[in-house]
C-alpha cells in the first residue's frame, strides 16, 4: 500500500470514527430533522430531501422527506451505487442536472428503479473536516441548479450539521447527568451547589439526612438557612473570595471550625470543601460537607477517658483501625468490632497471629488495595475502597474501608488509621437489582411483567407478587397482568380496591405493611384465603402523571429486607409504567384495526375473532351470552331522499347511542349495512328485553332529533340455549331478527314462538250428525293454538307473517290424520287446500277410517285443471273430497260438477238466510235439492247452534248437520285411555 492509500485508509476510519461518536445511527427518524427536509424540499420545489450518512458499505437515511416508499422503509442504500458517496469521496458538492446523461449515474440501479433525473448533494461537513454524508435534492426530472440555491443548500447543510452536533452535546449531558445524578444519590456527605447569589440548586440526599430539611424545602433558598447567624457574613466573604480566585477547589476551615444549622436549630462541626465551575460570567460552587460530630465526640471523649473511647468503638458496626503500610497491613490497634466483622478477636492481628492483609482481603483484592492505597497516600489523600474479606468461617464478604495517613510535622508516613463496615448487603441488593435487570431488560409485554413479578418474588424471597392495571372504565377496580403465587404464575383476577391496601396504593403512594396485614384489613377476604402477613406495593404512573396501576409484592411471614424492597420495588415501578404505557400504545393501534371507520363500532372482522372468547369465558363461568342482531328500518330511504351523508350522520349518532346504552361488558359491533350486532354477557330473558327496549328507545330519540323516520327491529339467540357454535347463534339470530320484522312485534327471541311441532297446536273433534237418525256418522277435525292464547285465525296470520303458512297447514293436516287414527274415527273431516296438497307427497289414508278433505269453493276460482288433476292423485290414495263453505262466495258449479265431490257443506250464512226469510227458504230448498245431482253422499249443513236453525235445515231438506247445538268441538281420547 503506498503513502497515498495509507492515508487516504487513515483519513476514512477517522471519518468512520467520528461519524460513530456522533451517536445518530441507527436511530428512530429525527421529527426535527424530518419537519426540516420537509421544508427544504418544499423551498426548492423538489419532490425528495434527504439527510444521507455514508458507512462503510451502504448510505443511511437518518431523516428524509418524500423518498419512495420502499426507500422511506429501508431507510438505507449499498454505498457503492449512492449519489452520496461521490460527495464524501471528493469533499466537495456534487450537481447533476440530468442524471440520464451522466455517464456516471445513468445505469445506476437506484435511477433505473426510481426514475430520479436530478441530484443535489451539500457535504455534512464536521469541525475536523471530516464529510459525514450530505443533505441532499432528487427529482424526477431533470432541472437546473443556480449557484444562488448551492449557496443556500450548503447553508442548510451546516443548519443540519450543528443539529447533530447538539444532540451529541445533548446525549453527553444527559449521560453526565446521570452519573453525577447516581453519584449524588449514593453518597453519604452532603452535596450542595449554589450559584453567585448563594441560592442552593442542589441539595442531595446526604444533606437531607444531615440538615433535616427535605429537597424541595432547601432548593432555591439562601445557603443563610443552614448556616449559624454568626458565621453567615464570615462565609459569605470566604465564598465571594474564593470565587475571585484562580483556583477551582479548596479545603474550607483551614484555620477555624466549619458549623453547620439543621433544620431543627441545632448547630453541628462540619468537614467541608469547595469547588467552583466558571460557566460564562456565572460561577457555580459546590461544597461537599461531612458531618463530624461524632468526630469531635470521638475526641473529647477520647481526651476524657479511653473507656470511653473504647465503648463508642466497640458499638460501631464495623472496625476502627491503626495499621502499617505494609503489605500485613500490620494491625496495631483495632477496635472490638473487629470480631463481628472477621471472626477474629482484635488480639489475634494485633499479636500478629492473623496477617489482615494475607489472611483476611480476598486474594484476589489483595493487589488493588494495596495500589488504590499507596496512590492516596502519595497525595497525602483519605481514600475509600470496597473489597472483598473472607472471615475465620470462611464467609465472604463485602466491606467499605475509610481510611488515611497519619503523617509527621515532616511527612514522614507514621500509620494509617481507619474503619471498615460490612456492607454485604448493600452489595446484594445491587447484584439482585442487576439480576432482576437482566432478567427483564430484553423482554416486552406480558413477557415481561411474568418475568418481573417471578425475579421479584424469587430475590426478596416472597410467596407472591403481581402487577395490576386500572381497568378503564372504573378508578376502584383492578386488574391484574401477571401474578406470580408461590412459585408459579396463575391466572389473571380483577380485585375491588375497596378495603384492601391495595386502595391506599393506586394513584398515591408506596405503602409498606410489614407485618399483621391481615388484622389491618380484615374485609380483604383475598388476604385472608392466601394467608398474607406482610404487603408491599407502590403506585404505576405514567408520563403525564395519571394512575395506571400497581406493583405489588406479598408474603405469609413478616417482611425482611424493607429497605431493599422499597428501593427495587420504586425502580421497577418506572419500567413497568412505562412498559403499561407502550402497551396502551400499542392497543390503540391495535384498536383502530378493529373498529368501523364510520360509527367506531367494532367491526365484523373483529366479531370473528372475540366471539369465541365470549363463548368460552361463559362456559368456564356457567353463564349464558346473547346476541342481538339489530336492523335499522327505513335507512335505506333515508340515505335514498336525504343523501347519504345525512345517512352517515344518523347512522354514527345511533351507534354512539347504542354504545351508551350497554355495559362496558357488552360488546358492540356494525355488523354491515344498516344492521348492528351486540353481545350480551351474563343476563337473562328479563334483561334481554329490557336491554333491547333501551336500545328501541335511543334510536326512537335519534329518529325525533333528526326528523327523520327510524326504528330498530331485534333478534336475539342465547348461548347455549339456541346453538353452541357461532355458526347456529347467527342463524337463529338473523330466523328471530326476521320474525322481529315480519311479525311486527320488533323484538324476537329465539324461534321457539314460531316452531313448529307437536306442541305448535292441538287437534279438536266436532261430530257431524245425521238427525234423521239421531246418529253420528263422522266428525270434522279442527286445529286450536296449542297454548290456548291464539284463535286459529289469529294463528294463521301469525305463520303467515313469517313465511310459514303452508308449512303451519302441512302440519295440522298431518297432525289431524294422526290423531283421528290414534282415537280410532271412522270417519274424519278434514279442511285442508290445495296448495297443501301439491306440497305434499300423497299420505297412506289409515286403514278402516274414511278420510274426507274439504276443499273450500273459493280455491275452484284459480287452477281449475291443476286442481282437478291434484284431487285426482289423492282421490287414488283412497281419499274423498267435501266442497265447504258452500254458498260463502262465489258458486263455481262447473267445478264441482267436475270434481263430483262426495260432500257438499252447505255455510252457516247461507242457513241464517234460510232462518230469515221464507222466501230463500223455498231457494234455498230448491238449491239443495238441485246440489244433490252433485254430490255421492250427501249435503251438510255447518254451524247449527239454535233450534230454530236446525228446523230451517230441515226445512231445507238437509238431515246431515254440525254445529255447537250438536256438540262442540273437543279433544277426544284414545279408546286405552
Amino acid at each position: 500500500m503506498n503513502r497515498m492509500s495509507q492515508a487516504n485508509s487513515t483519513e476514512e476510519n477517522e471519518r468512520l470514527l467520528e461519524l460513530y461518536r456522533m451517536n445518530t445511527l441507527e436511530q428512530e427518524p429525527d421529527a426535527v430533522l424530518d419537519a426540516f427536509c420537509k421544508k427544504v424540499a418544499k423551498l426548492f420545489d423538489v419532490p425528495t430531501c434527504v439527510v444521507s450518512l455514508v458507512l462503510e458499505n451502504r448510505q443511511w437515511f437518518k431523516s428524509s422527506f418524500g423518498c419512495p416508499a420502499e426507500l422511506a422503509q429501508a431507510r438505507e442504500t449499498p454505498r457503492d451505487i449512492s449519489f452520496c458517496t461521490h460527495v464524501v469521496d471528493t469533499k466537495q458538492p456534487l450537481i447533476v442536472r440530468e442524471v440520464s446523461k451522466d455517464p456516471r449515474f445513468a445505469n445506476n440501479p437506484l435511477v433505473k428503479k426510481f426514475g430520479f433525473g436530478f441530484y443535489a448533494g451539500f457535504p455534512l461537513r464536521t469541525n475536523k473536516g471530516h464529510i459525514l454524508g450530505s443533505l441532499c435534492l432528487y427529482d424526477s426530472r431533470p432541472r437546473q441548479f443556480s449557484d444562488r440555491e448551492l449557496e443556500l443548500l450548503g447553508l442548510f447543510s451546516e443548519r443540519v450539521m450543528a443539529h447533530l452536533e447538539l444532540c451529541r452535546e445533548l446525549a453527553n449531558v444527559q449521560a453526565s447527568e446521570a452519573k453525577f445524578s447516581g453519584i449524588l444519590d449514593i453518597a453519604h456527605e452532603a452535596i450542595i451547589s449554589i450559584d453567585d447569589a448563594q441560592r442552593i440548586l442542589i441539595f442531595n440526599k446526604g444533606a437531607e439526612k444531615i440538615f433535616g430539611y427535605f429537597q424541595s424545602e432547601a432548593v432555591g433558598q439562601s445557603l443563610d438557612i443552614l448556616l449559624p447567624e454568626r458565621f453567615r457574613t464570615l462565609h459569605h466573604r470566604h465564598v465571594a473570595e474564593f470565587g475571585n480566585t484562580g483556583k477551582t477547589g479548596r479545603q474550607m476551615g483551614e484555620s477555624r471550625e466549619v458549623y453547620g444549622r439543621r433544620k431543627n436549630g441545632e448547630e453541628f462541626p462540619a468537614e467541608a470543601s469547595i469547588s467552583k465551575l466558571e460557566w460564562g460570567k456565572k460561577k457555580i460552587f459546590t461544597v461537599v460537607l461531612r458531618d463530624i460530630t461524632e468526630r469531635r465526640q470521638a475526641e473529647k471523649a477520647l481526651q476524657e477517658s479511653q473507656r470511653t473511647l473504647s465503648t463508642l468503638m466497640g458499638n460501631l458496626p464495623g472496625m476502627v483501625y491503626r495499621c502499617k503500610n505494609d503489605k500485613d497491613w500490620t494491625v496495631e490497634f483495632a477496635s472490638d468490632g473487629c470480631y463481628e466483622l472477621t471472626g477474629y478477636p482484635p488480639s489475634d492481628l494485633m499479636q500478629k497471629k492473623i496477617s489482615y492483609g494475607q489472611h483476611i482481603i480476598h486474594p484476589d483484592d489483595q493487589e488493588p488495595v494495596w495500589r488504590d492505597v499507596q496512590a492516596a497516600l502519595q497525595e497525602h489523600k483519605p481514600f475509600q475502597l470496597v473489597y472483598r474479606i473472607k472471615t475465620a468461617t470462611g464467609v465472604e464478604k463485602w466491606v467499605w474501608e475509610q481510611g488515611r495517613g497519619i503523617f509527621s510535622s515532616e511527612g514522614q508516613l507514621l500509620a494509617l488509621e481507619g474503619f471498615i463496615t460490612d456492607i454485604t448487603d448493600r452489595k446484594r441488593g445491587e447484584e439482585v437489582l442487576q439480576n432482576i435487570a437482566h432478567g427483564v431488560s430484553a423482554t416486552t409485554g406480558d413477557v415481561f411483567f411474568r418475568s418481573l413479578v417471578q425475579h421479584l418474588a424469587s430475590v426478596l424471597k416472597v410467596d407472591y407478587a403481581f402487577v395490576g392495571e386500572l381497568r378503564k372504565d372504573s378508578d376502584r377496580i383492578v386488574e391484574t397482568i401477571a401474578v406470580w403465587a408461590r412459585g408459579e404464575i396463575v391466572d389473571n383476577m380483577t380485585c375491588d380496591l375497596t378495603g384492601t391496601p391495595c386502595e391506599n396504593v393506586v394513584g398515591k403512594t408506596l405503602c409498606c405493611y410489614p407485618s399483621v396485614v391481615r388484622q389491618k384489613f380484615p374485609d380483604d377476604h383475598l388476604l385472608v384465603e392466601m394467608g398474607v402477613e406482610s404487603y408491599l406495593g407502590t403506585p404505576l404512573f405514567d408520563s403525564s402523571g395519571r394512575p395506571l396501576g400497581l406493583l405489588t409484592v406479598m408474603d405469609t411471614k413478616p417482611l425482611s429486607q424493607i429497605g431493599l424492597a422499597e428501593s427495587m420495588l420504586k425502580i421497577f415501578a418506572v419500567r413497568a409504567a412505562a412498559e403499561l404505557e407502550r402497551k396502551h400504545a400499542e392497543e390503540a393501534l391495535a384498536e383502530q384495526a378493529i373498529r368501523d371507520t364510520l360509527t367506531n363500532l367494532y367491526n365484523r372482522r373483529y366479531f370473528n375473532r372475540r366471539i369465541q372468547e365470549e363463548i368460552t369465558r361463559a362456559d368456564r363461568y356457567g353463564q349464558t351470552l346473547s346476541i342481538l342482531l339489530c336492523d335499522l328500518e327505513h335507512f335505506k330511504a333515508i340515505n335514498d331522499t336525504r343523501g347519504h351523508h345525512i345517512g352517515d350522520e344518523v347512522l354514527k349518532t345511533v351507534a354512539q347511542g347504542i354504545q351508551e346504552s350497554t355495559r362496558g361488558t357488552d360488546l358492540v359491533f356494525r355488523w354491515g349495512g344498516d344492521e348492528i350486532l351486540v353481545v350480551l354477557s351474563d343476563t337473562n330473558r328479563e334483561g334481554i328485553l329490557i336491554a333491547s327496549e333501551r336500545l328501541r328507545r335511543g334510536v326512537r330519540k335519534v329518529s325525533q332529533q333528526a326528523g327523520v323516520k327510524l326504528d330498530m327491529s331485534i333478534g336475539v339467540a342465547l348461548y347455549p340455549e339456541h346453538g353452541r357454535t357461532v355458526d347456529e347463534l347467527i342463524r337463529l339470530a338473523d330466523r328471530a331478527l326476521y320474525i322481529a320484522k315480519k311479525g311486527g312485534d320488533k323484538i324476537h327471541v329465539g324461534e321457539e314462538e314460531y316452531r313448529l311441532d307437536e306442541h305448535t297446536i292441538k287437534v279438536v273433534f266436532q261430530p257431524v250428525v245425521d238427525v234423521g237418525v239421531d246418529q253420528v256418522i263422522g266428525h270434522e277435525a279442527l286445529s286450536r293454538d296449542g297454548q290456548g292464547r291464539l284463535s286459529i285465525l289469529e294463528l294463521f296470520k301469525k305463520y303467515n307473517a313469517i313465511g310459514q303458512l303452508n308449512e303451519l297447514k302441512c302440519l295440522c293436516f298431518k297432525s289431524q290424520l294422526r290423531i283421528a287414527q290414534e282415537v280410532g274415527l271412522k270417519r274424519v273431516f278434514i279442511n285442508v287446500d290445495f296448495n297443501v296438497l301439491t306440497q305434499l307427497d300423497l299420505l297412506p289414508k289409515p286403514s278402516g277410517m274414511e278420510v274426507i278433505l274439504e276443499i273450500s269453493e273459493l280455491e275452484a276460482l284459480h287452477n281449475v285443471e291443476e286442481h282437478l288433476r291434484n284431487a285426482r292423485k289423492w282421490r287414488g290414495g283412497g281419499y274423498k273430497f267435501a266442497i265447504d263453505d258452500f254458498g260463502a262466495g262465489f258458486i263455481s258449479l262447473p267445478f264441482i260438477a267436475q270434481l263430483v265431490p262426495e260432500y257438499i257443506k252447505v255455510d252457516r250464512s247461507t242457513v241464517l238466510q234460510a232462518v230469515g226469510t221464507e222466501k230463500f227458504r223455498r231457494f234455498s230448498r230448491d238449491l239443495v235439492q238441485a246440489l244433490r245431482n252433485y254430490s255421492t253422499e250427501g249435503i251438510i249443513a255447518e254451524g247449527i247452534e239454535t233450534e230454530k236453525e236446525l228446523s230451517a235445515v230441515r226445512g231445507m231438506g238437509i238431515t246431515i248437520v254440525q254445529g255447537y247445538l250438536l256438540g262442540k268441538p273437543q279433544e277426544l281420547k284414545r279408546p286405552d285411555q
